[in-house]
Formats: C-alpha cells, structure tokens, sequence
C-alpha cells in the first residue's frame, strides 16, 4: 500500500538506521570507516583518528572512504536508504528532504551517501551547509551573512595566509537555483566586492552554483582569475562533502554566526 500523506517531520532517526543497514553492505573495513567518519554510531572522527585508530596511513583510509562512498551511489544500495517508506516514490523522498528546516550532522552523512539530494534542501539549510564545509576546510570566521544589510555577500569565511599572517577576505555567492548561473551574477557580485572592499576588505569572490554556469563569452578562466572570482558548481560541493571533516562535537557552526567579523 501506497503511503498518502508525506510525513510532516523528517524521522531522522529511521534514516540513520536505514543507512546502517545500507552500510553492513560494504566489506568491514569500508563499513567501518564511514561509520567512523560519519559518526553514525559514535563521536564522528577525523581521518588522521581513524587511521592510528586502524593502524594505516591516512591516504589509505581516504582512499577507503572515496571507494565505499562511490560504491554507494550505486542504486541497489542508495534505493535501500527509502526504504522507511512503504512504496517509496521521488516525492515522497523530495518531501522529507525539503522539510528539513536544520542542518545536522544526521543530513550531512544523508548527502554524503546521497548526493543527487543536495539540490532538495531548504535554501537556508543549503547555505549553511556550504558554511559548514568550508569552515571544516579551514576558513575561519565563516558566517551567513545575506541577512546583513551591510553586504550583499551571502557568506563571510576568510582563510589565513600563514606566511604573511594575513587574513583573505572571500565574499561568498550562493546560488540554489534552478538554472544554471549567468554572467549577470557575475558582473553582479565582483561590482558588489568592489564597492564593498574599502568597507569590508574583500580580496576575492566565490560564486557557488548547485546547477553550473551557462557558457561565459565575457570572461576566460584566466581572466575570472585576475578577477578574483572563484566559480564552484555541484561537483565540487560533492567533493567538498567526501573530504568533510566533522568537528568532534558535531557541527563547526552548530549556530552560525549572522554579523560580520569587524577584526581583520
């Protein structure tokens, strides 16, 4: 029988033990380290833990993690993730996906195995996921500005440059649209950088877009760079998701921060 009514509250709890089951699927030593790096039945560890953990390089346990999490794209093991559904169908799946008003932990390990569902997140979610990876990355005093009436960056993360001491000030664009980004949006935020850079400091933007860019006549590679503009499209929030290094209590930005950082 066919479930009517899409839940109303997204039961993470049955979507972790969906995911376990999905997991004793892969060979023990992949099974594993994804539950290790997940944190699905403990304190999520970083890939430098679970190797002294298991006795072998750090590149082994990454090359580990890139193999079971490809294995898992495979949809004879991704489907088995629906399965708390009766007779699973795409909306039924889009709904809890877009029902999810929070980030956590449960939702990152979910798009980590799952990543076609990365475009079904609320768009307040989607930013702060993309905060929550670069602040894993190591950028500090990232924050979700686009609420701040002093900037029209959405996103503020800065990345210390440790041989001048420097920190690099990136305004950050996120684009959850269904189409993909144009040089409008382009022109858009370098004027925005410029015209905030004697207030704020920027030195450089980054554009990320969860459908890619439209064919950009205007401007070469060579020439965004000079520019300073960074384009990021779905790919590389994939991989910025496979390299994902929780913090060991959780979230790095469990409540985000709103204002911009007024230290340089």
């Amino acid at each position: 029988m066919t479930q009517t009514t899409p839940p109303t509250v997204p039961d993470m709890e049955r979507l972790r033990d969906a995911t376990k089951a999905v997991l004793d699927t892969l060979s023990p030593v992949e099974s594993k380290v994804l539950r290790l790096r997940s944190g699905i039945e403990t304190t999520a560890r970083s890939v430098d833990a679970i190797a002294k953990l298991l006795d072998i390089p750090a590149e082994v346990v990454t090359s580990i993690e890139r193999t079971a999490l490809r294995k898992l794209r495979n949809p004879s093991r991704s489907t088995v993730l629906y399965s708390f559904f009766e007779e699973p169908s795409p909306i039924e799946v889009r709904s809890v996906i877009e029902e999810v008003r929070s980030l956590t932990p449960d939702l990152i390990s979910h798009l980590r195995l799952n990543s076609c569902d990365i475009e079904k997140v609320q768009w307040e979610v989607f930013e702060h996921l993309v905060a929550e990876l670069l602040a894993s990355a190591g950028f500090e005093d990232v924050s979700l500005v686009g609420k701040n009436e002093a900037t029209s960056a959405d996103i503020f993360a800065a990345w210390k440059n440790g041989a001048l001491g420097t920190k690099v000030r990136y305004f950050i664009e996120v684009k959850r649209w269904k189409d993909r980004v144009g040089v409008e949006v382009i022109d858009r935020v370098y004027g925005a950088m410029l015209a905030e850079r004697p207030k704020i400091g920027w030195h450089a933007a980054v554009i990320v877009s969860i459908q890619g860019f439209k064919e950009l006549r205007k401007y070469s590679n060579e020439e965004l760079t000079k520019l300073g503009i960074t384009l990021k499209d779905k790919n590389d929030l994939i991989r910025w998701l496979q390299d994902y290094e929780p913090n060991s209590d959780g979230l790095w930005l469990p409540r985000p921060q709103r204002d911009l950082p007024t230290a340089v």
